[in-house]
């Protein structure tokens, strides 16, 4: 199962993601973000992920020259794109892309559709679209989208994010069963800095759900 620890910060918390066994760690150039990086920052970032990890850069309609400028500088692995990236743009990035979606009805499945062949794998985020008037989901509706996740992943390379914990992710797995998953907030003392109990905590839920 791939683990991928997003949204850091500092090098310590790179480190440690790696040292954990993470497949990605997750660099944010989204200026809105409370977790974005320049490129200065995440350059020195990346020297403490271990060979073993990829770093993967996670923009949001950025302009395709500074995408590459920083895949240069960052020597990025892959990126991951999340606002209105069109299947033409993916296909011709220069390294492997995870195209972020939002998941939330068997209706969106179909938005996946033109991308398939032109992305190594979809970054999808069962909570990103609330129903109106509402602030969160109940935990019948999130089994419900992790059930869909199920049903795309039968074709595409699925990576499952949105509010995943340490206390949710094992059940989150078997509904869902990707090919990997996505942590971000819920393993964060603070915006941006990770929890070494929880991180840990994260990876050993994933791996019981693996020795079943």
């Amino acid at each position: 199962m791939r683990i991928k620890i997003c949204g850091v910060t500092t090098a310590g918390d790179a480190y440690m993601a790696s040292s954990l066994g993470a497949w990605a760690v997750g660099l944010i150039f989204v200026p809105s973000s409370p977790r974005a990086l320049d490129v200065a920052a995440a350059r020195l970032i990346r020297s403490a992920i271990g060979p073993d990890t990829l770093a993967i850069g996670v923009f949001q309609d950025a302009e395709p020259a500074f995408i590459q400028r920083a895949i240069s500088a960052c020597r990025l692995d892959a990126v991951q794109l999340h606002g209105s990236e069109t299947p033409e743009a993916c296909a011709s990035a220069a390294v492997p892309v995870y195209k972020g979606v939002p998941l939330a009805s068997a209706a969106d499945l179909a938005a996946l559709d033109p991308y398939a062949g032109r992305v190594a794998g979809f970054l999808v985020e069962t909570v990103r679209r609330l129903p109106a008037g509402r602030e969160a989901i109940d935990e019948r509706e999130r089994r419900a989208r992790w059930a869909l996740v199920r049903q795309a992943g039968l074709s595409m390379a699925v990576i499952l994010a949105g509010e995943l914990t340490p206390e949710n992710v094992g059940e989150a797995v078997r509904l869902a069963e990707p090919a990997g998953v996505d942590v971000c907030g819920g393993v964060e003392a603070s915006p941006g800095l990770k929890d070494p109990g929880k991180l840990k905590a994260f990876f050993d839920a994933v791996r019981a759900v693996e020795r079943t």
